[in-house]
């Protein structure tokens, strides 16, 4: 089975914090190797190739609309 890793870069803000964006994922090949497939350029030219998290479940999609028909206001203030 292959092993899967995330690219990440790290990045500074205004505030002078340092955060970790995604920017990609690599896999790793046989002969020890990565296949590396990013989404994003990092800015800085700098990525790490770290194991990958555990995707959380994502919760269920609504279903129908937000509003039902008679709930919505339709008048108009102009």
């Amino acid at each position: 089975m292959a092993e899967y890793y995330d690219c990440i870069a790290f990045i500074k803000t205004k505030n002078d914090k340092t955060i970790a964006r995604q920017i990609g994922s690599a896999k790793k090949r046989d002969d020890g190797g990565f296949n590396v497939y990013l989404d994003a350029l990092p800015v800085n030219g700098n990525f790490a190739i770290v194991p990958a998290r555990q995707k959380q479940a994502s919760t269920p999609a609504r279903t129908g609309t937000a509003f039902k028909r008679d709930e919505m206001d339709d008048e108009v203030p102009f």
